[in-house]
């Protein structure tokens, strides 16, 4: 009796599917060891890809918790998580948001940061206030009181939020130009008091 023998094409289709698995499985499982053991606290890194499976909702611990086992904070703690969800393409496990709820918030967040900065006032605008000027002590030039200043404090908070969005090497020539104008006020009075 003849047996129908497969097609030649199809029998190696399946061993080929099945290689593919193993090669991707293996593949998996040597980027998570690398990561594991590259990890300054590879504890740390197997909680995070612990939580980012979803195995540590059926212990019922927490992002928090975890966060203050291990003495990190919780945003870091997420963040590591979100790194390993991306790797190997995992759903999000409860405790965590998704996608679109996590490119929401941040998107509300710097609009709130937009917002901050816009309030704050400039270097121009504080130079442009007409100035008030209270005498409290009787001016004598042997004994000068240094009172405290709002508004250089208002422009070093300006800088420092320039600076850090915007590295001085980045700004325009016209906006180094506008700003070493302003403070060649201060670099006047700077060599003043020297003197």
């Amino acid at each position: 009796m003849a047996t129908a023998v497969p097609e030649s094409d199809e029998l190696p289709e399946a061993t080929d599917v099945q290689a593919q698995i193993r090669m991707a499985t293996a593949d998996a499982l040597s980027s998570f060891c690398a990561r594991v053991r590259s990890h300054t606290n590879p504890l740390l890194a197997f909680d995070t890809l612990c939580f980012a499976s979803g195995l540590m909702e059926v212990e019922g611990l927490s992002q928090s918790a975890l966060a203050r086992r291990h003495g990190v904070t919780k945003a870091w703690f997420s963040q590591q998580v979100i790194g390993w969800l991306d790797l190997f393409d995992l759903p999000p496990p409860r405790g965590c948001r998704n996608l679109g709820a996590r490119a929401s918030c941040r998107r509300a967040r710097i609009a709130v940061l937009d917002r901050i900065e816009e309030s704050s006032p400039t270097p121009a605008t504080v130079a442009a206030q007409p100035s008030r000027k209270r005498r409290r002590y009787p001016l004598q030039s042997e004994d000068p009181t240094v009172v405290y200043v709002r508004g250089l404090d208002l422009f070093r908070q300006w800088f420092r939020q320039r600076t850090r969005r915007f590295p001085v090497e980045q700004w325009t020539p016209d906006a180094r130009r506008l700003l070493r104008k302003e403070l060649t006020w201060f670099t006047n009075l700077y060599t003043r008091l020297g003197d």
